[in-house]
């Protein structure tokens, strides 16, 4: 009855239209059967109409149909909001999720039901993704929510444990340290991408065997206030000083002040010392304000020796202008690789014909792809033996998907009914996803995967150098 009268109370606290609202005798408000019937704005949850957070939309699924399973997926798509930069990468990542939305439901969903994708927009603002993610448990009641972003995934974790709910979260791009501890004392956060534990000694190698970094012996490490940049730069300088380099890590904060973050590479570099060696772990629309005063600045221009290197968050084509081009010739970074699964070749190929965009001039498009299938399959395995897609339930089947004696499946729309009806009798089984091997160690909650190196082209693109092995 508490459930009614909450649902009721929204419905009454929105706008009310649409020719297929009707008012029942004796049994209440029958708003809807479907979101279709509820106006752009509007879900159906439990036949009534309840509005959407102003800045979440249907994205791609079944809303004609009646009790799809609802997937929510609360993601970083501008900086701020009300006209905020918009982020490519994770507009590319979502692209991503919705074709495996759609490939899910072009395989018959978990039949008879099928999945519908909701999206909202955060703004990388934690009271926004707080109230999302209120919405999503107690309003949109998904049992599952796709993150992105190490620290917004850990807010949201915070979020659900105190909503006391079970929702299973995956995050296709998390890769911070922290998100291991959060997940072994809640077993709710599971990650496609593998942890910065992984990453770092890749980076150090890199910096190493690479002609243009290695003969560095001063480096600095500019990182931006979170969790996740102070967790990667903290190690790597370790890691580089145990090389005999002379590391030290500068934080920067937002908005970005670029004459103060020159002020602390000088701090670092001095003015003559050639070459020098930024390593930069932040996020693009950071990185650009701080690319155009360095190259204003003689002493770290590209003509004055300083060479960048990128962790992976910073692989975006958005950074790559004809102001900047100059300064990124040859840079080099890091990031799981996209390219390490047996199905990434069609996975790339379908995705550019109907996005016409590469999902290589991104990070995680191919992990945004596994999350949402890996979401979808855990329905699967929830749903067997008549019982319910709840987040416990598919939190459960995540532990399914690594047997090393199951059978395989590559993550693809040939593989999805097989798949899914493995998981629906209750099988384990394993899974190869676009991104690479899903083996998860289930003390971590997250894949251990290749990586891939990659560098800036003269002609302003992004090539694969190799992949390496953490």
């Amino acid at each position: 009855m508490a459930r009614t009268r909450q649902l009721l109370s929204v419905m009454l606290a929105g706008t009310v239209g649409g020719a297929a609202c009707s008012l029942i005798n004796g049994s209440g408000f029958e708003e809807c059967t479907t979101d279709l019937q509820c106006g752009a704005s509007r879900v159906c949850v439990q036949r009534y109409c309840i509005p959407m957070p102003a800045q979440c939309r249907r994205e791609v699924g079944a809303f004609d149909a009646v009790n799809p399973i609802r997937i929510a997926a609360l993601l970083p798509l501008s900086e701020g909001l009300d006209g905020g930069i918009v982020d490519a990468s994770e507009v590319a990542g979502l692209n991503a999720m919705g074709l495996a939305i759609e490939d899910g439901n072009a395989g018959g969903g978990v039949n008879p039901r099928l999945f519908a994708l909701y999206v909202c927009n955060t703004g990388r603002l934690k009271d926004v993704l707080s109230s999302q993610v209120d919405w999503a448990v107690r309003q949109l009641d998904a049992p599952a929510i796709l993150t992105s972003g190490s620290s917004q995934t850990a807010a949201a974790a915070d979020t659900l444990r105190a909503l006391d709910a079970g929702t299973l979260i995956v995050s296709a791009t998390s890769t911070s340290e922290e998100l291991i501890g959060i997940y072994q004392r809640t077993g709710a956060v599971f990650r496609v991408a593998p942890p910065d534990t992984l990453q770092v000694p890749v980076m150090a190698r890199t910096l190493a065997s690479e002609p243009d970094y290695s003969a560095a012996t001063t480096l600095a490490v500019l990182y931006e206030d979170s969790n996740y940049a102070l967790g990667i730069a903290s190690a790597l300088r370790n890691q580089l000083v145990s090389m005999g380099k002379t590391a030290d890590i500068k934080r920067y904060t937002k908005p970005v002040n670029a004459q103060a973050v020159i002020s602390s590479l000088t701090e670092v570099h001095g003015a003559t010392v050639r070459p020098k060696v930024t390593i930069f772990v932040g996020f693009p629309s950071e990185l650009l304000p701080i690319l155009q005063a360095t190259r204003a600045t003689q002493a770290f221009s590209y003509l004055g020796g300083n060479r960048w290197f990128f962790s992976d968050s910073s692989k975006d084509t958005s950074i790559i202008t004809p102001e900047t081009l100059s300064q990124l010739v040859g840079a080099i970074g890091t990031t799981p690789a996209q390219g390490a699964g047996i199905v990434y070749a069609d996975f790339r190929s379908r995705y550019r014909d109907r996005f016409r965009i590469d999902p290589n001039d991104f990070s995680f498009t191919s992990h945004s792809y596994d999350a949402a299938y890996l979401v979808m399959l855990s329905a699967a395995y929830a749903l067997r033996d008549n019982g319910q897609a709840t987040g416990p339930r598919m939190r459960e089947a995540l532990t399914k998907v690594s047997s090393a004696s199951g059978t395989t499946f590559r993550l693809s729309p040939m593989a999805w009914r097989d798949a899914s009806a493995a998981l629906m009798a209750g099988r384990s089984i394993n899974v190869e996803g676009t991104s690479g091997s899903l083996d998860f160690d289930l003390d971590a909650g997250a894949p251990p995967s290749p990586y891939e190196v990659w560098q800036v082209t003269d002609g302003g693109t992004f090539t694969t150098l190799r992949l390496v092995n953490p």
